[in-house]
Formats: C-alpha cells, sequence, structure tokens
C-alpha cells in the first residue's frame, strides 16, 4: 500500500480503529473520498476495534462478497459516513 500510511488509532488507550496518513493525490483512497488523518472506525457496523478487525476491513473492501460498503470515519474529530456501491 503505496498510496497511504495506516496506523492503529488509539482514544484513552483503547484501540478505536485506523488512522490513514500521507494519502497521496490521485490515489485510490483519494478517490473514494479518503484525506489523510481520517481515522476509519467501522465498516458495515462493525468496529475495528482491534488489529484483527481493521485487517478484516481490507478483505472487506477489496475482496469481499458485499456490493454496498458503509464506511463510518472520523474526519477533523467530526463523524462522516462514506457509502460505496461495489461493482464486481
Amino acid at each position: 500500500m503505496q498510496d497511504a500510511r495506516v496506523v492503529p488509532h488509539y482514544l484513552d488507550n483503547r484501540y478505536v480503529g485506523i488512522k490513514l496518513v500521507g494519502v497521496r493525490p490521485g490515489s485510490f483512497f483519494r478517490a473514494i473520498g479518503i484525506r489523510s488523518g481520517d481515522v476509519i472506525m467501522m465498516v458495515n457496523g462493525v468496529a475495528l476495534d482491534s488489529p484483527n478487525k481493521a485487517l478484516h476491513f481490507l478483505d472487506v473492501f477489496f475482496e469481499g462478497q458485499d456490493t454496498t460498503v458503509v464506511v463510518e470515519i472520523e474526519r477533523r474529530q467530526q463523524p462522516k459516513t462514506l457509502t460505496y456501491t461495489i461493482e464486481r
């Protein structure tokens, strides 16, 4: 993944999601509305509250069978929902 760097995000010493930093202009993430500093908190109703669930997010998004993916993010400490329809 050279389009962005993915790092764990903690709040009050709890793992609460993954933060994308260094999102490059023209990258896949930028094209789908993800900005540098966004924290992905939940995917399709599943909280990314552990590293394993964060890895599962990548499977769901890139290889999963779901055609609709709903991503809950935090951008500049404000919640935001991004919804995608995947055509496979």
